[in-house]
C-alpha cells in the first residue's frame, strides 16, 4: 500500500494536465529527428519516447540516455526481484524469460541510442 501512496500524487488530474506541455515537447523532438523518406523504428521510437515522458514527469530526467539507461536498469532490477516469485508461481519460467527479454530489450535501446546521436 506504501508504494501506491507514494506514486498516487504523480496521477492527480492537475499534475497530469500539467504534464502535457512537457510531452508535447518530447513528441516534437522526436519528431524533428526524423526526415522525409527515412525508414523509421516506430517500434523503438514510440518505446524511447514513453520512457523519456515517464522518467521526465515522475524523476525530472531531462537527457534521453539517462532515461533510457534508468529505465533498463529499472527493468533489470525489477526482473531480478520479481525472479523468486516468478519461478514459484504458475507463470513461472516462461514469465521469467519474457521479463528477461524485456530487460535485453531495454538495454538494445539504450545501445542503439547511444549509437544513432
Amino acid at each position: 500500500m506504501i508504494p501506491r501512496k507514494l506514486a498516487q500524487p504523480a496521477f492527480l488530474k492537475n499534475r497530469v494536465h500539467s504534464y502535457a506541455p512537457m510531452m508535447g515537447e518530447l513528441t516534437q523532438q522526436m519528431l524533428a529527428r526524423w526526415r522525409p523518406g527515412q525508414a523509421v523504428d516506430i517500434h523503438f521510437e514510440f518505446s524511447s519516447l514513453t520512457s523519456a515522458i515517464a522518467l521526465k514527469t515522475l524523476f525530472g530526467l531531462d537527457d534521453r540516455y539517462r532515461a533510457l539507461l534508468y529505465g533498463a536498469a529499472a527493468v533489470g532490477f525489477l526482473t531480478l526481484t520479481a525472479t523468486p516469485r516468478l519461478l514459484a508461481s504458475s507463470a513461472g519460467t516462461a514469465a521469467w524469460i519474457a521479463l528477461l527479454a524485456g530487460v535485453v530489450m531495454a538495454l538494445l535501446a539504450v545501445v542503439r541510442y547511444a549509437r544513432s546521436y
